[in-house]
């Protein structure tokens, strides 16, 4: 297998190739796809941090608030039941 030498000119000339296929674009259809539209990276101050243009944020996991409800008023009756009985014991009238 042949060894290809700068000499040779072929890597050069093929990196100038693709230096003025890039330059003979604006930067905005060079770069197109890459990054979010120009006026949302303008409106960030030119700042291309990821974080700002992708979010990493995941979704909480969702709450059956009506369940829950149900949960929390079971524990507060037997809590009631609970220190009604204490209070029986000690001659006290229960909490209604």
């Amino acid at each position: 297998m042949a060894q290809i030498s700068l000499s040779d000119g072929e890597p050069r000339n093929t990196l100038q190739r693709g230096f003025r296929d890039i330059e003979d674009q604006s930067f905005e259809s060079a770069f197109q796809g890459l990054f979010s539209e120009m006026s949302e990276i303008a409106s960030n101050d030119f700042n291309l941090n990821i974080s700002r243009y992708v979010s990493t944020a995941q979704a909480d996991a969702e709450i059956d608030l009506a369940a829950k409800h149900v949960r929390i008023e079971d524990e507060i009756r037997t809590a009631m039941a609970k220190h009604n009985e204490f209070l029986r014991e000690l001659g006290l009238p229960p909490l209604p």
